[in-house]
């Protein structure tokens, strides 16, 4: 589960997920409301790094920096 604190006057947030360390690689880009469940298709074994940020009608944050994890370990 990704998890992230909100930000004020964000009302989308984007996430970008990457294959392996590799950020130009990436698998999938989602736009979400809030911090919503979403269904990924990942590989087992596989790590990934992740980002997001927050945006609205007229801004957009930063990236957040880079997160990485494994799919299938804790």
């Amino acid at each position: 589960q990704f998890t992230w604190s909100s930000v004020n006057g964000g009302m989308w947030y984007q996430i970008q997920l990457s294959q392996g360390s590799d950020t130009n690689s990436i698998v999938a880009n989602y736009i979400l409301n809030s911090n919503e469940p979403i269904i990924l298709p990942l590989t087992f074994k596989q790590t990934y790094t992740w980002r997001v940020r927050a945006f609205n009608y007229n801004n957009a944050t930063a990236w957040s920096t880079y997160n990485t994890f494994t799919m299938g370990s804790n």
